[in-house]
């Protein structure tokens, strides 16, 4: 079986993903998600943040917005990281978006070394 959620390093601010399992709505956190969406292999980068990465990848698919993922068909799922509150997530959104090519690139290809799509294993 594979692991949707990829982690490049831990880090205190992450959290574990929401169990999909759980009966009590007491017990359910928030989870807030930083992506990496990819034209193709060394293609153009989109990085995002949301708190429903299977609707929002749907999105980018379905070129539901008028954007760069509708402009350059960046549209395929090859990274994401899990985060307990909003501020975590966007701040790491931020730190990404600054981050060269080439490291992108590196973080993907050390989780995701087939660049294997991970919408597809979202809903699994």
């Amino acid at each position: 079986m594979t692991v949707a959620v990829i982690r490049p390093s831990p880090s205190p601010q992450r959290s574990s993903p929401p169990c999909a399992g759980i009966q009590s709505r007491s017990l359910w956190r928030m989870a807030f998600y930083v992506y990496l969406l990819v034209s193709r292999k060394n293609g153009t980068f989109y990085t995002g943040v949301t708190n429903n990465l299977a609707r929002r990848i749907h999105e980018h698919r379905e070129k539901q917005a008028d954007s760069v993922t509708r402009r350059y068909d960046v549209t395929r799922l090859f990274y994401y990281e899990v985060f307990e509150t909003t501020e975590d997530a966007i701040r790491r959104e931020k730190r990404l978006k600054r981050w060269p090519w080439a490291w992108k690139i590196r973080t993907i290809e050390a989780d995701n070394p087939g660049w294997r799509d991970l919408y597809e294993e979202l809903n699994r």
